[in-house]
């Protein structure tokens, strides 16, 4: 989120551009594809929680 904001303002000061511009061209192409490896890393990491909790050496404390 914060290299969002930060390259977004980045490409307004050297630009000139619109912020609707900006968005369009610097932070919506990069929202759908981070969107999907947020939900694969988060899949990954439920199956993975998973698989180690039923290993022995491996239990988490509630």
């Amino acid at each position: 989120m914060v290299l969002f904001i930060v390259g977004a303002i980045g490409f307004i000061v050297f630009t000139h551009s619109p912020i609707l511009t900006t968005l369009k061209l610097v932070v919506l192409p990069f929202v759908l594809p981070d969107l999907i490896k947020i939900t694969l890393t988060t899949l990954f990491s439920l199956l993975l929680l998973k698989a180690l909790q039923s290993q022995s050496y491996f239990k988490l404390e509630k």
